[in-house]
C-alpha cells in the first residue's frame, strides 16, 4: 500500500511541475484556467493521489485477510 501511495505522490509532484512549466498551454486548452492558477493542478493532484491510494488499498485489504499458511499450503499442492 505504501509503495502505491508513494508512486502516486511522485507522479502527482512530477505532473504538477510539468503543468507549472506548461501553464500557457494548459490555459489555452482549459476554459477558465489562468496560466498561474495553482488551484486546478493542486485539485487534480489530490484527486489522482486519492484514487491511486484507493486502488492500492483495495487489493491490500483483500491480501491481509488471507491466511498465509493456508495460501502456502494451497500453492504447494498446485506447484
Amino acid at each position: 500500500m505504501n509503495d502505491g501511495a508513494r508512486l502516486a505522490a511522485i507522479g502527482a509532484l512530477a505532473g504538477g511541475a510539468i503543468s507549472i512549466g506548461t501553464g500557457g498551454l494548459l490555459a489555452s486548452l482549459l476554459f477558465g484556467v489562468a496560466p498561474g492558477d495553482p488551484v486546478t493542478p493542486a485539485t487534480v493532484a489530490v484527486l489522482i493521489v486519492a484514487m491511486a491510494s484507493l486502488a492500492a488499498w483495495l487489493p491490500a485489504r483483500s491480501a491481509a485477510r488471507v491466511d498465509p499458511a493456508g495460501a502456502l499450503r494451497t500453492y504447494g499442492e498446485h506447484a
